[in-house]
């Protein structure tokens, strides 16, 4: 398998220039609730599209294996077919399992990578026109570091769960695309064998634990296909729920931040983490509508005939 900083030794940060001095400030990267990113389908988006089919692979194995034994004789009995077994599992975990995983709180830091030499020259198009209106920045980090900060992080603190990966890109044929990432296939391998014997077996409670990190790994690092130009690679990490909280500090165990509603890395100017910083190469047109723009150049011109630039 190869490793992330095998694969992207570099990765770059953009931000505005506000951006920029608040990090250059605090020497830290701040993190950002999922419900407040630029995609509105954040991990909503793998319930709607992905997730069923994987349910659908697991339901229909536990069921192969329930219907041979007196408990699955008797369901069939009551719900009168395969098919009504079938629909019964899978709306019932389908929207308990969404449910659990978006009450989550789970924050996210995004890089990107260059995916072709002209990219590593020049930057990428979409993330410049997201923060460039005010002179952006491309911070550029060792992609080793940054694993070395998340690693330590974990040491000191407990989360539910920290991720740092490249996103898959959601597709129609994603799950037999033999292009996606090793983790990725072995995690839904492992939602599927374990929704099959929750399914034959009766057993979600004790097996809600196991669902637990194949299933937000892959909701985290799910994203609609229209958004594969940017070349994301995120940083998640998902709070323990307050209820845990008092426990985790009665053991002795320190969680991050607990005052504060934000995850952020500390420390991320230090070297060898810290490898760059390309400001924003060029000037963006703000696109207006068409009465907009009109409205505004009448505005604007001369006596003479000819606008103000």
């Amino acid at each position: 398998m190869v490793e992330l900083h095998e694969a992207h030794p570099l990765l770059w940060h953009y931000t505005t220039a506000a951006g920029l001095n608040g990090i250059l400030k605090s020497n830290q990267l701040w993190a950002t609730n999922f419900r407040y990113l630029n995609d509105d389908e954040e991990l909503r988006g793998f319930f709607e599209r992905k997730f069923p089919a994987l349910l659908n692979i697991g339901i229909d194995n536990g069921v192969e294996k329930v219907l041979k034994t007196s408990r699955g004789r008797e369901m069939l009995k009551e719900a009168g077919d395969v098919e009504s077994i079938k629909a019964i599992f899978f709306n019932g975990l389908s929207e308990s399992l969404a449910l659990t995983t978006l009450g989550l709180e789970v924050y996210v830091t995004s890089f990107c990578y260059p995916s072709t030499p002209r990219d590593l020259a020049n930057g990428l198009l979409s993330q410049w026109r997201g923060y460039g209106h005010d002179g952006g920045y491309a911070i550029t980090f060792d992609t080793l570091g940054l694993n070395d900060l998340i690693n330590k992080e974990q040491t000191h603190y407990q989360h539910a769960f920290i991720n740092f990966s490249d996103v898959d890109y959601h597709h129609d044929e994603c799950i037999s695309d033999d292009t996606r990432h090793e983790e990725t296939v072995e995690w839904e391998r492992s939602v599927s064998d374990i929704i099959a014997n929750v399914v034959a077996e009766g057993n979600l409670e004790r097996k809600a634990e196991d669902l637990f990190a194949p299933i937000v790994a892959q909701a985290i690092r799910h994203k609609h296909y229209g958004f594969r130009e940017e070349c994301e690679v995120r940083l998640a990490a998902v709070r323990l729920p307050k209820q845990l909280l008092k426990e985790v500090q009665s053991k002795g165990g320190r969680y991050l931040r607990t005052n504060l509603s934000c995850f952020f890395l500390d420390r991320v100017f230090l070297p060898p983490t810290f490898r760059s910083l390309t400001p924003f190469p060029m000037k963006i047109v703000n696109y207006q509508s068409k009465e907009s723009l009109l409205d505004r150049t009448r505005k604007s011109r001369n006596g003479n005939g000819r606008f103000r630039c």
